[in-house]
C-alpha cells in the first residue's frame, strides 16, 4: 500500500514565477502564463534520485520551462527545495539556435563511483534543442556548483552620431542558470541618456553630443538568481562624418589602446601630443 508522505503542491510554479518576476518584472509576460495551469504547468518530465555525501536528492527535469529542480529528500516527510538550474537563454527565440538547452526530457544521475571524473553528475537530454547537458555536483553536496553568468556586450564598434544607438546584451549567457538582471552604465565619454538601463537591449540618444568625434564607454553587469554577477565593457566610437572613420581606425592602430600615443611636430619644439589632442584637432577640422 502506498502512503503519501510529502506533496510539493505548487512549489514549482511559485519558484518559476519568482524567477520570471525577477527577470521581467511581471510574471504574466513570461513563458509560463496561467494558460499552462490546466496543461501540466511547467511539465515535470523526468526524475532521477541519487546519493551525494550521504544525502539523498531528487532531480526533476521541467520540460516546459527548460530547467532542473533539485530537492533534498533525505527525510521524505520534510523534503527541501535546494536549487533550480537552467541553461536556456530566455532572450533568444527557440528557432534561432541560440537559446542553449531547451526542454529536458530525460534525467540521469551518475554516482561518483561510476562517474568518469570521480564526481557525481546529472545528465539531461533536451528534446527541443537536441542537446545534452551535463552538470557536476559540488563536493559539498548541498547544491550544483555555482558558476557566474557571462556578460557579453558585443565588440567595440564605430557608429554614426546624431541618432539612437543600440546597446545589446542579448548574447549574454549562463552555463548553470538564468540571467535575471541587466544593468547598463556609462563610464566614459560625454554623458548620454540610456533609455532603459535595466533592459538587455536598449538605446541611447547621441544627438545631444556637440563634437564630431567621441568615444563612449559603457559597462554591462548581469546577475543571476544566486546574486552572482559578471561585468564587461564596450566602447562605441561616434563619428558625425563617417568619411573620417578610416583616420580614426589608423589612430587606434597607432595608439594600440594600451600605450599612450606619442607623435612629434617637427617645428623646432618637438611638441608631444596625445590621442585626446588628435580628437580635438579632428573635431575642429571636420566642422
Amino acid at each position: 500500500m502506498l502512503t503519501l508522505v510529502y506533496d510539493s503542491k505548487n512549489d514549482f510554479e511559485e519558484i518559476i514565477n519568482a524567477i520570471l518576476f525577477l527577470k521581467y518584472g511581471q510574471s504574466e509576460e513570461t513563458l509560463l502564463s496561467d494558460n499552462r495551469s490546466d496543461d501540466k504547468g511547467a511539465e515535470p518530465e523526468g526524475v532521477a534520485v541519487g546519493e551525494v555525501n550521504g544525502r539523498i536528492y531528487a532531480f526533476i527535469g521541467l520540460e516546459r520551462f527548460s530547467g532542473l529542480m533539485i530537492y533534498d529528500i533525505s527525510n521524505p516527510e520534510e523534503a527541501r527545495f535546494v536549487q533550480f538550474v537552467s541553461r536556456q537563454n530566455l532572450n533568444q527565440e527557440l528557432e534561432s539556435g541560440l537559446a542553449e538547452d531547451v526542454s529536458p526530457e530525460g534525467v540521469l544521475f551518475i554516482s561518483a563511483e561510476e562517474s568518469p571524473n570521480g564526481k557525481p553528475l546529472i545528465v539531461l537530454g533536451n528534446e527541443v534543442s537536441g542537446t545534452t547537458t551535463v552538470y557536476e555536483i559540488s563536493e559539498s553536496g548541498d547544491e550544483i556548483q555555482l558558476i557566474p553568468p557571462k556578460a557579453i556586450a558585443g565588440p567595440d564598434r564605430d557608429d554614426i552620431m546624431g541618432k539612437q544607438v543600440l546597446l545589446d546584451a542579448s548574447h549574454s549567457n549562463h552555463d548553470n542558470g538564468i540571467i535575471v538582471g541587466y544593468e547598463w552604465k556609462q563610464i566614459g565619454g560625454p554623458k548620454v541618456n540610456i533609455h532603459n538601463p535595466f533592459s538587455p537591449i536598449t538605446t541611447f540618444d547621441s544627438s545631444t553630443i556637440e563634437t564630431s568625434i567621441e568615444a563612449l564607454i559603457f559597462q554591462l553587469t548581469v546577475s543571476d538568481l544566486n546574486a552572482l554577477t559578471a561585468t564587461t565593457e564596450v566602447t562605441i566610437n561616434l563619428v558625425r562624418n563617417m568619411s573620417i572613420s578610416p583616420v580614426i581606425q589608423m589612430l587606434k592602430v597607432l595608439a594600440n589602446f594600451d600605450e599612450p600615443l606619442s607623435l612629434y611636430w617637427d617645428f623646432n619644439d618637438d611638441k608631444k601630443i596625445g590621442f585626446e589632442d588628435l580628437l580635438f584637432i579632428l573635431n575642429d577640422v571636420s566642422r
